[in-house]
Parts: C-alpha cells; structure tokens; sequence
C-alpha cells in the first residue's frame, strides 16, 4: 500500500528567507506524526505547502495518491485540518455551526456530533460568539472528528490551561488513523520527556 503522505525535496523560500528546505518525509497509513520544533522551524509552512495553501519553491508531495498542487481540490475533499488561528460563525449555535460544516461534505453527522458534545461537555445550544476559547478550541476538534477525514493535519496548539481542548485533541489523535489507510499530521512544540499532549500519542515525530 501506497504511504497517504509522502514528500520528496519539498522546499519552500519566502524571498531569500528558508522556510523549508529539501524536506523528505514518508508517513505510513495509521501512523501519527508530530511535527516537534520552535516557532519558525517551519512545521505550519511544512503543512501549509503540504495542503496546496502555499506553493513550494521545488519538490513535491503527494497525499493520498494524488499530487498536491494538481489535485489540490480532490485532496481537500478527502484531508481535515484545523488551523491554530480559529474563524468561526459566531452568530450560529455550535449545533448549527457543526451540522453545516458536516453538511459540506454530505455528511449526517448529527449522531457523532451528540456523542463528541457529551465526552467533552459542549452545550451546542449556545451561540458561538458566547464560547470562550477554550470552548470554542474544542468544538473545532468535534468538528475535526466528526467529518471523519482519510487525512487529518492540525497546527492547532493545545495548551496547558485547556485541559478538556487537550483531551479532545489527544482522543482524536488517537482515534483518526487506526482506520485502515489513514494518516495524522500533528504541530507540536513540547520537547519535555513528558510530552505534550500531541506529542504523546504520536506514532512518529520529526525535529
């Protein structure tokens, strides 16, 4: 079997500044990989390139089978990310606001959305704008979650201070790739032996 994800000499240069240089990577179906390093190491411009959101200088990745810039679309369809930075409809209700999102994707999520609110306790009949952040973090993730992606990539950072955003987080870590021919790519900046709430159920990391 194919890996989901591979890179071969995937660079990208903003001007003269490297962001990334001569990157290769293989992430194997049902493997977590944790991207471990300082801000500007260049693990959202690995992950950004890697979904099309940027272009790279040179090299090339493939995700699922298919080539990132020419199939960009297709990947999108069949990819999860969630971004560091949230935009959200803040006058909708989080139930309306996760039954739309799953609705892009035909999907009826309404069982799993009911499921995720419980173990994370959600109260989906708020409106958005009154979700505090971490809050708000963890409806993202039942988002995540419940849209079910073949391919799922986060530069959302989990922090101390939200230890149910942490929790989330690391249940969907855990959960997505054990599906057959599926794969995670994680952000992450914790190098304590502890690890950090991503870094722990991570298969494989690279620093």
């Amino acid at each position: 079997m194919t890996a989901p994800l591979i890179l071969t000499g995937l660079t990208k240069y903003y001007g003269t500044v490297r962001g990334i240089e001569d990157l290769d990577l293989e992430v194997r179906a049902g493997e977590i990989f944790g991207f471990l390093g300082p801000n500007g190491a260049g693990k959202s411009t690995t992950i950004s390139t890697i979904l099309d959101f940027i272009r790279p200088t040179r090299g090339t990745a493939t995700v699922l089978g298919m080539d990132s810039r020419r199939d960009s679309v297709a990947i999108h369809a069949s990819v999860g990310y969630l971004a560091g930075e949230l935009a959200m409809y803040d006058k909708m209700t989080g139930r309306e606001m996760l039954g739309y999102l799953a609705s892009l994707r035909n999907i009826n999520a309404d069982t799993e959305i009911a499921a995720l609110a419980r173990r994370f306790d959600l109260d989906l009949d708020r409106k958005i704008r009154t979700y505090s952040v971490a809050t708000a973090r963890r409806s993202a993730w039942c988002k995540h979650a419940c849209i079910d992606p073949n391919c799922s990539s986060s530069t959302s950072r989990p922090t101390a201070s939200t230890p149910l955003s942490n929790k989330s987080s690391t249940h969907y870590c855990e959960r997505s790739p054990r599906k057959v021919g599926r794969c995670s790519c994680r952000r992450t900046f914790s190098l304590r032996s502890s690890g950090s709430p991503i870094e722990r159920p991570s298969s494989a990391t690279g620093i």
